[in-house]
């Protein structure tokens, strides 16, 4: 039987490797270490007994440690340490992004206040956090903008996942859903993609310089023009229906969440979708329609849903 937090990335589908207590991995050389990864549970579980992979990988020692590649399942992971008698990463995380012209009380509750309010983020057994986001095609960004020290951004780099143990350093999964914590990470936040793909300046930066107008612009219409954002994310529906495991073919059809639906018959549009069932009187239904049902909540928290899970502040 695995630990819980174990088997919510072996149900989403996602390939874990083994850790020696040392560090390394269970493999050597680039083919092997793909060969490796796996989410099968049994194996999972037999290098878990010390009984090793079925390449053999790790037999007579038991493993309690296990990573995955966030980039492959389209997850960004922010890594902030708090080793003791090192700096504070979380204070560091915080300096930073106030560097880049956003405070602390400008945060969602999400970023501000973690253990409370996140719903999705690994504690390890030192204090420090993996912050887990979702962010499509992650594949194809470039990140430049280290964000601080004691803090980094994992995209491609395998990350320890809650419910390993290393060096009786304990990782435990957290989110506000404790059922659904992998399917609950946010949207990686919009202006927090800028900063990160944001390439440093050669030179420090005068103490003077000013936010950058088109991250002020994109905090204006995000924070502060609510109306104009509400159109906005109206047009975002696509990612919105992705966001919350809903499949959307080629031609763009889904299946409709206003009925039970078993053959896609719905159509995704620029703004909406459109149902042509007769049990929903062939209508169109925008984003909010969609996440009020999903959600079953009234408009200003679908509101706010829609706004947290597409990444706008």
């Amino acid at each position: 039987m695995l630990p819980e937090d174990i088997q919510q990335y072996i149900n989403k589908g996602i390939k874990l490797i083994g850790v020696y207590s040392n560090g390394a991995v269970i493999a050597r050389g680039k083919e092997e270490i793909e060969k490796a990864y796996t989410n099968d549970a049994e194996e999972i579980e037999a290098l878990m007994h010390g009984n090793g992979d079925k390449h053999g990988n790790a037999k007579g020692t038991r493993i309690s440690c296990f990573r995955f590649v966030p980039a492959d399942y389209e997850y960004i992971v922010i890594d902030i340490d708090r080793h003791e008698g090192k700096e504070d990463g979380l204070e560091n995380f915080y300096t930073w992004l106030q560097k880049q012209g956003l405070s602390r009380g400008s945060l969602p509750m999400y970023l501000r206040n973690i253990d409370e309010n996140n719903q999705c983020y690994v504690r390890t057994k030192r204090g420090g956090y993996h912050l887990y986001f979702k962010c499509p095609n992650v594949q194809n960004i470039k990140f430049e903008n280290n964000p601080a020290d004691s803090v980094e951004c994992l995209v491609t780099k395998p990350v320890t996942i809650g419910g390993s143990c290393m060096n009786g350093q304990k990782y435990r999964l957290f989110g506000r859903n404790e059922t659904r914590r992998l399917e609950n990470a946010h949207a990686l936040p919009k202006i927090l993609l800028e900063i990160l793909r944001k390439k440093e300046p050669e030179t420090k930066p005068t103490p003077k310089q000013s936010v950058p107008v088109t991250l002020q612009k994109s905090r204006q219409s995000a924070t502060y023009d609510r109306d104009r954002l509400k159109e906005e994310m109206k047009k975002e529906i696509r990612r919105y229906l992705e966001l919350k495991g809903m499949e959307i073919t080629k031609q763009p059809m889904t299946l409709c969440p206003f009925h039970d639906d078993h053959n896609p018959s719905a159509i995704v549009n620029e703004d909406s979708i459109h149902c042509f069932s007769d049990k929903c009187d062939k209508k169109s239904f925008d984003i909010y329609d969609v996440s009020m049902k999903l959600n079953n909540c009234d408009f200003k928290t679908t509101f706010e849903e829609v706004r947290q899970m597409l990444g706008y502040w």
